[in-house]
């Protein structure tokens, strides 16, 4: 029997049999809505249960399920993640992390489109990956090629995270075979390439540490996977820079660059109109030629990078500009390849324009590049027509780096010593307009001794042309050059009086600029007479020669040079010395010297000088005579009797001597002593004759003193020991009535060999000068009666 229908009931409206409208309510999101409701309930009671104590292994599995269950509030998902990454803080949580199957989780809510609940759920992930890479188990349930997934998510916490993770698991020790194992570089690279294209955030630096990590070690495989983007125009500078900035931090094998194109890739990227990449292309080149060695040269070279390095110079960032130069640097020396290619490239104004920059580095580094070109002999002379010398002139003058100063110093040097194309000449001609800068070097006294040296050696440079030496006279070199006569520094005191040598015999030293500053440059130059270097030595006596040859004897100012006696022990030391140089130059010096007022009076007190000036009277070197004769008549007026005695003896010998020059210079000097006002030289034949006889035969007749000096010359093997009295018993045969003995012991016999080499000479001037002396003599006696 069929079952009757049943009536409608009033109360039916929740049912789903309610036909034909059904339920007038939704009651399954009504239900769906109070089940997240219970579940989230649940698990805040279950988190307060635990609240102070990390997590277990069994509650992190407990809240797995509601993880990955739909029905649950993403609220409470959140809620969730962030008491696991309070657990995950602890070393007790990570521990129980790794027991668990968390990350997968982690993994699968990566997927979620909610902000909030990826953001908590990337940071949970950074925090465990960095805290669960050291636990071996890591690498079983974390597998690298989840980045492949998640790194093209539109997502930015996405992206992060998963190059973050990444990173953490690549920069472990283990990490090249578990990377070499599990992700090939071509798969990574391209959404790693996408994460650097993009502006500079937090995404682009994170992938700039992972492309660090995954690009070590350094390989052939590496390296080709990043040139294609490095040459792409697709890829954007901000990529390039950080894919540079990866392969400049790598040494590179020579090997490597045999087997790549990255030589070729660079050459090209130094066309880019970024500064940035070039700044990161030229580092890298600047790395390849550090390691200083040919080949790495060599692939410089043969790549054609030497042209386009030049061209970056037009680049406006000095950081860029220095490392070009820097390159230079290096492949300039030592082989002569790499400089040569420079001066082709075109380069040298351009380095020539860099002496002007303000910038230290850039100043010693470009420095440093010319003087490794010069430093070849055959490309000197391309430096010195790129016209450097002003520029390098005003760098020895500032106040730079000790190692930029002397990088120009060799330049100059280096140029100076070109003798080639008449490099000489111009080099000189460059230097005069530069004359008031290198006065203000010596006068400055530079903090380096080796600028001071070569502006000294600058001057005399200038002085070995002709038409370049009124540019000298005419300026305040003659003021400066005594400043460095003295300095502590030998090689700076050794060029200055060089360079007062060199122009000893100019119309320098007759400027008048020079005669205000003899009391500046005499006592200097006498003290470099205490030198022991033989050099220092002869040109000290040069100069003082030569200023004394062309002083003016009416100048007042010369009244007042005087010498020491310790100066006259080092003339004294230098007339005796072993070197028979040494001892002609102090005799020239002496003879010019001895012409001023007060030297004369202070070498004679000395008592040191003058008696081994008389013993060179003996000397065979004619110049030598010439000068002690000189000096002898300069010294006259102020000898004393003892002096003359001997000097007189040795000078009268000199005038049968068989060089006209040294006759002349002996009879000068004769004539000086002789009419020497000093009364000491005649002392011993003034007053009465002292003896009697026939008038031919009395002491003072002419007949008894031509039978005296020829006796005296008979005998001249013993002059010293002979005695006027004993000569005159001799030869007259009469007594001699001495009134004291004493006078007798003292008495001179210096003007005895000197008549008689007059008389006897049979020569007008000798017989003339013997007049002379005897006009004075009797002259004197007739005086003192």
């Amino acid at each position: 029997m069929p079952q009757s229908q049943r009536p409608q009931s009033i109360h039916s409206w929740w049912s789903d049999s309610n036909k034909p409208i059904g339920a007038t309510i939704p009651l399954h999101p009504i239900a769906s809505q109070l089940a997240k409701l219970l579940y989230h309930r649940q698990v805040i009671h279950i988190i307060r249960r635990h609240a102070s104590h990390p997590l277990s292994a069994s509650d992190l599995d407990a809240f797995l399920p509601y993880l990955l269950f739909n029905q649950i509030r993403n609220t409470t998902k959140i809620v969730i993640l962030k008491e696991i990454e309070a657990t995950a803080k602890s070393k007790v949580g990570i521990r129980a992390i790794a027991e668990t199957e968390l990350p997968a989780v982690l993994v699968e809510l990566l997927q979620a489109d909610d902000p909030e609940l990826l953001e908590s759920t990337c940071s949970l992930w950074r925090l465990i990956s960095s805290g669960l890479v050291k636990n071996p188990a890591v690498y079983t349930w974390i597998p690298p090629v989840v980045y492949t997934a998640l790194g093209p998510s539109p997502h930015k916490t996405v992206r992060v995270a998963a190059t973050c993770t990444l990173q953490h698991l690549v920069c472990t020790r283990n990490a090249e075979d578990r990377f070499n194992q599990a992700l090939d570089i071509q798969i990574v690279l391209p959404p790693l390439v996408d994460l650097l294209n993009s502006t500079p955030d937090e995404t682009s630096e994170g992938a700039s540490i992972l492309l660090d990590n995954i690009c070590s070690p350094l390989d052939k495989r590496v390296v080709d996977a990043i040139l294609p983007y490095l040459e792409s125009q697709h890829v954007s500078a901000q990529a390039k820079v950080a894919m540079l900035s990866t392969l400049g931090r790598f040494q590179f094998n020579l090997q490597l660059l045999a087997q790549t194109s990255l030589m070729s890739v660079l050459a090209r990227l130094l066309q880019s109109s970024d500064e940035k990449v070039l700044l990161r292309t030229c580092l890298i080149l600047c790395h390849i030629v550090s390691y200083k060695s040919w080949l790495s040269t060599e692939a410089v070279l043969d790549a054609k990078l030497v042209p386009a390095l030049s061209s970056v110079f037009r680049c406006s960032d000095s950081e860029v500009v220095r490392t070009v130069v820097e390159i230079f640097s290096d492949i300039s020396s030592p082989y002569e390849a790499g400089a040569r290619s420079i001066v082709e490239a075109d380069a040298l104004p351009r380095l020539v324009e860099l002496l002007r920059s303000p910038d230290p580095r850039i100043l010693h580094l470009t420095c440093t590049t010319l003087r490794n070109i010069t430093s070849h002999n055959s490309l000197t002379s391309a430096v010195f027509y790129a016209y450097p010398v002003r520029r390098l002139v005003s760098i020895i003058s500032r106040p730079l780096r000790r190692e930029t100063i002397s990088a120009a110093l060799l330049i100059l040097s280096a140029i100076d010593h070109e003798r080639t194309d008449h490099v000489g000449l111009a080099f000189s001609h460059a230097l005069r307009s530069e004359v008031p800068t290198l006065v203000g070097l010596l006068l400055l006294q530079s903090s380096n001794p080796a600028a001071t040296s070569w502006a000294a050696s600058a001057l005399n440079d200038i002085t070995r042309h002709g038409p370049l030496r009124v540019s000298l006279a005419s300026s305040d070199a003659a003021l400066a050059l005594p400043a460095v006569l003295s300095p502590p520094d030998p090689p700076v005191q050794d060029t200055a009086v060089n360079t007062l040598f060199t122009n000893a015999n100019i119309s320098w030293f007759r400027w008048p600029a020079i005669h205000n500053t003899y009391k500046t440059v005499v006592p200097p130059l006498l003290k470099l007479l205490y030198s022991t270097d033989h050099t220092i030595l002869r040109w000290a006596c040069s100069v003082l020669g030569d200023l004394a040859h062309y002083h003016d004897a009416a100048d007042e100012t010369l009244d007042d040079i005087e010498i020491t006696a310790h100066s006259c022990g080092a003339i004294a030391a230098l007339l005796s010395h072993s070197e028979t140089s040494l001892i002609s130059s102090a005799v020239h010096m002496l003879a010019q010297i001895s012409d001023w007022p007060r030297v004369a009076a202070s070498v004679v007190a000395s008592g040191v000088a003058v008696p081994i000036l008389v013993t060179l009277l003996s000397f065979a070197e004619a110049g030598t005579l010439r000068a002690a004769c000189t000096s002898l008549g300069h010294l006259a007026p102020c000898l004393d009797s003892g002096s003359t005695a001997y000097a007189l003896l040795l000078l009268a010998s000199l005038l049968s001597d068989a060089d006209p020059p040294v006759r002349s210079a002996a009879a000068s000097a004769l004539i000086k002593i002789i009419c020497s006002p000093q009364p000491s030289v005649f002392a011993r034949w003034t007053g009465q004759p002292r003896i009697s006889g026939p008038p031919g035969r009395r002491v003072g007749s002419l007949a008894w003193l031509g039978g005296l000096l020829a006796d005296i010359v008979n005998r001249h093997c013993n002059l010293i020991d002979i005695t006027r009295e004993e000569c005159v018993s001799r030869r007259c045969g009469v007594d001699v009535q001495v009134d004291n003995p004493q006078d007798t012991a003292e008495a001179d016999i210096d003007l005895l060999p000197l008549l008689v080499g007059l008389v006897e000479s049979g020569k007008k001037p000798q017989i003339r000068l013997a007049c002379v002396v005897l006009a004075h003599m009797y002259l004197e006696i007739v005086l003192q009666s």
